[in-house]
Order: structure tokens, then C-alpha cells, then sequence
């Protein structure tokens, strides 16, 4: 499992394709507390585990392919 921590890496994540319309660009102005990439079916039961207990909220990211806003996470959390 990778796991991002730098500021850098984590702003990477906080990012989309497309350019939103403003109203938008405000509302995913969220970095991620947390990056996490898990390579595992287990991995990621893990991951939900410790978000459940500790109440973070998650967005699932795949390949991130599409444009506007849908893996953008908007208020830290974790992807």
C-alpha cells in the first residue's frame, strides 16, 4: 500500500482535469488529509476500518478519468 503524506503529494490529489465553474471550484477547495492507495482487497478493508473508527469520510478514486469534480474530496478526508 502506498500512503502519500507531503503537502505536495497531497495537493496533487486536491486537483481535477477540467477547470470548474467557480461556484464548484469553491465548494472541492479541500486538500485530503490522507492518500492511500491500497493494492489489496484486504488493504482496503483495512483502510475503511480505521476511517469508520476515527469518523473520516472517504472518496474512492480509481483511475480519477473523469473530468469535473467526482474524486475531488471537500472537506480533507481521505482518498
Amino acid at each position: 500500500m502506498r500512503i502519500f503524506k507531503s503537502l505536495s503529494q497531497r495537493e496533487y490529489f486536491s486537483r481535477d482535469q477540467g477547470d470548474l465553474p467557480p461556484f464548484f471550484r469553491d465548494l472541492f477547495a479541500g486538500i485530503p488529509g490522507e492518500v492511500v492507495q491500497p493494492d489489496t482487497a484486504a488493504e482496503i478493508m483495512d483502510v475503511m476500518r480505521v476511517a469508520h473508527k476515527n469518523g473520516t469520510p472517504v472518496v474512492a478514486r480509481g483511475a480519477a478519468s473523469t473530468a469535473f469534480g467526482q474524486v475531488l474530496p471537500m472537506k480533507g478526508g481521505m482518498i
